[in-house]
């Protein structure tokens, strides 16, 4: 009993909400794609203090993600900007044939900046992620520091 009162405190903790894209897909030969958001949050009567983030982004800026895909990605991305405190650190990486570091890790991010940079973005070359992900985890090597969560997040 014990056991499961425990679990039910658990649940109440967070917040847990999502949106499909799609309510139902049919049956088909062939590969569907679904989109799925999911928004995990502590529960508002909860007192948290959210810790720092140490957060680069690696951004797949190959043909492949040319018009929509990367016109999403680049709204994403001011989504994240958005949402920075001072206290976390932010970098940006994209990667085509090569990677590139649009944003060097720093703390306090000058947020019109960054979302003028990510604007900038365009599509051209081929997909060469491991340079993309190897830039990406030298940036956030970049910020260690004990209590900041460090984070890659990989678009491609």
């Amino acid at each position: 009993m014990e056991e499961r009162e425990e679990r039910k405190q658990h649940a109440q903790a967070l917040v847990i909400k999502s949106l499909a894209s799609h309510q139902t897909l049919p049956v088909l030969d062939e590969e569907q794609v679904l989109y799925l958001l999911v928004e995990i949050a502590p529960h508002p009567a909860l007192q948290v203090q959210r810790l720092p983030f140490n957060l680069c982004l690696v951004i797949d800026r190959s043909t492949s993600m040319q018009g929509v895909r990367l016109q999403r990605v680049k709204e994403a991305t001011h989504f994240i900007i958005d949402f920075l405190d001072e206290s976390d650190v932010f970098s940006l990486v994209t990667f085509s044939d090569r990677a590139e570091v649009l944003i060097a890790a720093q703390p306090q991010v000058d947020k019109a900046y960054t979302k003028a940079r990510v604007s900038t973005i365009h599509s051209a070359g081929g997909t060469e992620i491991l340079q993309g992900i190897v830039a990406g985890l030298d940036q956030v090597d970049r910020w260690l520091a004990p209590g900041i969560i460090r984070s890659v997040i990989t678009t491609s």
